[in-house]
């Protein structure tokens, strides 16, 4: 026996699964278009001639319907993004981002290659101090970096320091002077960036005098 409106709920169940399908799926949107879909079939599967005999198929019929429908929002229901540990959630561990004393406090990307420079502080106003990427050891365990530092202290340029510290996360680097202290330390070491953290404070040294140490943990 002929069923016009079966067959037209079946064709418009079909239709919004396609378009279900074809549209970004996000979870309200998959919800709705499987209530729709099961309410467009509900109808033929009840009434589907096989079926329609029995109210054991019915019942059946139904579920299967509607356990089908749940497998399918279950395979298309999107998936939260597993989120990695995030380099803005890290605090540094050589120095406090409550320190009364810190002047300037900064993250920078300083590209792996030899020859890379990068400015840290207010340059070209004070503080300014400058860090050159002199070389990569990469056989070393752990890798190391080498930098040059440099900048301008009480208006004129103070002396060029080499320092080397380990490539890996809260490694890096104190530079000392009269004028200002610079605290650099490691973040995420990338394959063609290195993050990392930059703090200025206020000199701890004679005005004149330089040092810097390296940290390898």
């Amino acid at each position: 026996m002929s069923k016009p409106v079966d067959t037209w709920l079946g064709f418009m169940g079909i239709v919004v699964g396609i378009i279900m399908w074809l549209i970004p799926k996000t979870p309200p949107i998959i919800v709705l278009a499987l209530g729709v879909i099961f309410g467009l079939l509900l109808h033929p599967a009840w009434n589907f001639w096989w079926i329609e005999k029995s109210i054991y198929r019915r019942v059946s019929a139904i579920s299967i319907l509607a356990v089908g429908l749940c497998l399918i929002g279950y395979y298309v229901w999107p998936q939260l993004p597993v989120q990695a540990k995030s380099s803005e959630l890290r605090t540094p561990q050589s120095f406090s981002l409550t320190d009364p004393h810190l002047i300037l406090v900064r993250k920078y990307q300083i590209p792996k290659d030899v020859g890379a420079k990068v400015s840290v502080g207010n340059c070209p106003s004070e503080p300014c101090l400058f860090l050159s990427l002199d070389a990569l050891n990469m056989t070393q365990t752990p890798p190391n970096v080498h930098f040059t530092i440099g900048g301008t202290f009480g208006g004129v340029y103070g002396p060029r320091m080499n320092v080397s510290t380990a490539l890996k996360e809260g490694c890096g680097f104190t530079f000392y002077s009269g004028y200002y202290n610079l605290v650099f330390e490691i973040i995420n070491d990338h394959a063609t960036t290195l993050e990392a953290w930059a703090a200025i404070f206020p000199g701890t040294l004679e005005k004149g005098n330089f040092r810097v140490q390296g940290r390898y943990y």
